[in-house]
């Protein structure tokens, strides 16, 4: 017969994994995630640079990429369907270029925050990527020890502004 054990009412359990536990003697009633994850829109027009974001990503336990887009179109409808905490939007993308993109994406979703991608200098482009609604632009170059941070902030600037 199985042993079960309870915590007191209203207390809970955090084990190894991250995983909250909460029940009661006799019945375990769910298991949340915890911390919770933050969802991630990855756009760019280039498939080895979104490959290497996936995978800077994919180092960070608690963010997880929830959709890709090549194109600022194509960034617009995937945000309206997954709803991303963070939609990392390069600047210079085809046909609509990530500014527009930007400007749409948090009209229509303003509890996703922007950061735009760029690989050049700075210039005229990352002010408007800001003017746009972007929380920070980051140089492409610097993405494996920026990128994360600037997610961490970006979501917290974004719950404080909601």
């Amino acid at each position: 017969m199985p042993r079960h054990w309870a915590l007191p009412l209203g207390q809970s359990l955090a084990n190894a994994n991250g995983y909250l536990f909460r029940g009661t003697r006799n019945h375990p009633s769910y298991t949340l995630r915890f911390p919770p994850m933050i969802d991630v829109l990855i756009v760019d027009d280039h498939p080895v640079m979104r490959e290497l974001l996936r995978q800077v990503l994919e180092l960070y336990k608690d963010v997880m990429v929830v959709a890709e887009a090549e194109s600022g179109e194509d960034a617009i409808t995937q945000a309206m369907q997954f709803q991303p905490a963070v939609a990392l939007v390069d600047i210079h993308l085809p046909t609509m270029n990530g500014i527009e993109a930007c400007k749409i994406i948090k009209l229509r979703s303003p509890s996703t925050a922007v950061i735009g991608l760029t690989a050049g200098e700075p210039d005229y482009n990352d002010i408007a990527m800001i003017s746009a609604g972007a929380t920070t632009v980051i140089n492409k170059a610097d993405v494996l020890y920026r990128l994360y941070p600037a997610i961490i902030d970006a979501v917290k600037k974004v719950k404080t502004a909601i």
